[in-house]
């Protein structure tokens, strides 16, 4: 796994499904290797059995429910950022919904490893999984290009001017 899974990609170089692009410098965090995560983390339900009970994991809502979840927050995650993607590519001013695709997506992400490495258990914690050196990185994702509250303040800060006038 290369260090910059969870590097920011500028949206000039995002192309959306229908094949248009956005041409603009804003940034968006976004990883490739959430839905890895998810894949991994079913796959690791899906053949591990319970040695008393012989049957995978996946098959108990506590995991299963874990899937459901992560497909979820990936699937919301991937729906923001074409919002605003489109939004910017419109030329339509964008800095409350650019901070709320940071803010949803940096979440979603570190729920995504969460629920993953909870999946896999003490056996995440190892090389053998790459969730360990992503649950430790998905974290920044949280911190860095404007912290959580930043990103709250910068969205509190747009609604309040959007009452006013």
């Amino acid at each position: 796994m290369s260090d910059d899974r969870f590097k920011a990609i500028t949206v000039e170089d995002m192309t959306m499904p229908g094949g248009w692009s956005v041409n603009d410098g804003q940034t968006f965090l976004y990883t490739r290797e959430e839905r890895e995560l998810m894949h991994q983390a079913r796959a690791f339900a899906q053949k591990e059995l319970l040695p008393h009970i012989k049957q995978p994991i996946a098959m108990f809502e506590g995991v299963s429910f874990k899937l459901a979840e992560m497909y979820a927050s990936l699937d919301a995650a991937r729906q923001v950022v074409y919002r605003t993607a489109k939004m910017v590519h419109a030329g339509v001013p964008a800095q409350r919904e650019s901070a709320v695709t940071k803010l949803f997506v940096a979440e979603a992400v570190w729920r995504i490893v969460d629920h993953a490495m909870q999946v896999l258990g003490g056996i995440g914690y190892t090389t053998d999984f790459p969730v360990q050196a992503i649950f430790r990185s998905a974290r920044l994702l949280r911190i860095g290009a404007g912290s959580d509250e930043i990103m709250k303040f910068l969205i509190a800060r747009e609604v309040l001017k959007e009452m006013k006038g």
